[in-house]
């Protein structure tokens, strides 16, 4: 896909780390996406990647972009929303029963009985109490044999993974009304549940995951579980389990690329081909940089 890119420089002429870049149709005033540029990091494990959404993108769109390259489609009312954002300006808004994305059946959520690690940032209201289709639908492929949920708790908040038998379920519950991270990480057949970078939960879990389904996030195909409730930056690794023990959460969004672009570098994909406004912003309230605002064509 198309590309816009370029780099952050200060008043000296050096490149400059973790200023927030953000690219519009110069036709419309779109956003067409965000990034921070670059500290020189990069994702080692970027090739076992199978689906990375950023949530970025304009208020009230239906649009939702995979780094991957991954389509995903709106259901329900789903939408990207500037109400709640841990990164940018906007997150994954899902709220109201069916309000999710899904995407074709495909192997790649296929983990058979091996590593996996599936997380990203929540932002949800206390929790909602009542039966099992209250409980709060992150990720899951419900046709599979078995099913596969990762979902929060109706009662607490508290991350669970249903593996159509059994459904542990952590000590740390999400925090209501603020972002937090999350992270489900199965190495070697064992789960952990992680709250913040917290572990919450640790078991055995040698389920075999081994079927391809539509994929949702947000809500059960089935019309339950509604997740009401905001996604930023969420991530799915299949093959590689990023974490085993307590961690600091990131603070940025996860990288796109297995090779470090240089300090200062910024990509941002697009499936727009026009002419664009690059703006350089100093922070998120909206200070431009160094007055940078470029005019360009996406290569």
């Amino acid at each position: 896909m198309p590309i816009i890119s370029g780099t952050v420089f200060d008043d000296s002429g050096n490149p400059v780390a973790g200023r927030i870049v953000r690219a519009y149709r110069r036709d419309t005033g779109e956003l067409l996406g965000w990034t921070l540029s670059s500290d020189g990091s990069s994702d080692p494990h970027w090739d076992k990647v199978v689906s990375l959404l950023h949530f970025d993108g304009v208020n009230g769109s239906t649009s939702f972009i995979d780094e991957t390259g991954r389509l995903w489609t709106a259901k329900g009312g789903a939408i990207i929303s500037s109400e709640q954002a841990k990164f940018g300006n906007t997150s994954g808004k899902f709220f109201g029963v069916g309000s999710r994305i899904d995407t074709a059946p495909t192997l790649d959520f296929s983990f058979g009985t091996g590593d996996f690690t599936v997380e990203g940032w929540i932002y949800v209201g206390p929790p909602p109490g009542g039966g099992v289709d209250n409980d709060r639908s992150i990720f899951g492929a419900f046709d599979f044999n078995p099913d596969m949920n990762f979902f929060l708790d109706r009662r607490d908040n508290a991350p669970s993974l249903w593996d159509g038998n059994t459904a542990p379920v952590s000590s740390i519950p999400v925090p209501t009304n603020k972002w937090s991270h999350f992270a489900f990480v199965r190495e070697s057949g064992v789960l952990r549940m992680f709250v913040d970078g917290v572990m919450g939960y640790q078991g055995a879990l040698t389920t075999n995951f081994n079927s391809t389904a539509v994929a949702d996030i947000g809500s059960e195909r089935a019309a339950s579980r509604p997740l009401n409730g905001y996604l930023d930056s969420f991530r799915i690794t299949k093959g590689v389990a990023r974490y085993t023990a307590n961690f600091t959460p990131p603070t940025a969004p996860f990288p796109e690329t297995a090779t470090p672009l240089p300090l200062g570098k910024y990509e941002i994909t697009t499936t727009y081909t026009g002419e664009c406004n690059v703006i350089c912003l100093d922070d998120s309230e909206g200070t431009t940089y160094n007055d940078l605002i470029l005019r360009t064509i996406p290569a």
